[in-house]
């Protein structure tokens, strides 16, 4: 996994572990991150981060956006050294867990939550909000000939694709035969943060819907 290394001015004032999966960052008390200053946005951001260390950060469209290393972004893949700006609070992205690292709150399991949660006399609810599931809200299925799912562009849900033959050259999948389908799903949960970058790409440059993603929109 990965850490952030949280500065103002120049001082380190905390050190976080990143979540496996999506770590929200933003001023609300539901966010994973909390960054409590007044030009940083609700939903501000979210780092998208994987086991062995390949993460993405992308604004969530905020009010004041998001650096790296300097310069203005929307979606960029992130490695080690890169320098996150938020609002006044710099964040050094590093590709594995420090050893003073914070440990940043889960939100519940969905199975936690449709449970329901209960509270005794005078206790406060707790607040509830479920995580995410890779490939959109409805997660990433068969589509006949790729795989379909969604992700999160200009405050909503865009409806993407990759093909099997994308899936066959970048991802060694074969999609034919009784278990296709079920790799295919599969080598996108594995590679999402890969192909999504690839996703918002196409989307930031021509803003067709639905997405498609084939074989040759990806950098040789």
């Amino acid at each position: 996994m990965a850490s952030l290394i949280l500065t103002i001015e120049g001082q380190p004032f905390r050190t976080v572990r990143l979540l496996e999966g999506e770590t929200l960052v933003g001023r609300d008390p539901e966010c994973n991150l909390v960054l409590e200053r007044a030009a940083v946005s609700k939903h501000h951001a979210v780092i998208v981060c994987r086991g062995d260390g390949a993460a993405l950060l992308r604004d969530l469209e905020s009010r004041n956006g998001t650096l790296v290393n300097g310069k203005a972004t929307s979606v960029t893949p992130l490695t080690s050294g890169d320098i996150i700006k938020i609002a006044d609070v710099e964040m050094e992205y590093v590709p594995r867990v420090l050893p003073d690292a914070e440990e940043l709150p889960q939100p519940p399991r969905e199975e936690d939550t449709a449970a329901g949660a209960t509270t005794g006399p005078g206790e406060l609810h707790p607040l509830v909000r479920t995580q995410p599931r890779i490939g959109g809200p409805g997660g990433a299925t068969w589509a006949g000939d790729a795989v379909a799912f969604t992700i999160a562009a200009r405050g909503r849900d865009i409806q993407a694709f990759i093909s099997a033959d994308a899936l066959l050259v970048h991802f060694d999948v074969l999609v034919y035969g009784p278990d296709g389908p079920t790799r295919a799903v599969e080598a996108y949960e594995e590679n999402y943060v890969a192909i999504n970058v690839v996703a918002w790409k196409i989307f930031d440059e021509t803003g067709r819907e639905p997405i498609r993603i084939r074989n040759s929109d990806f950098e040789a």
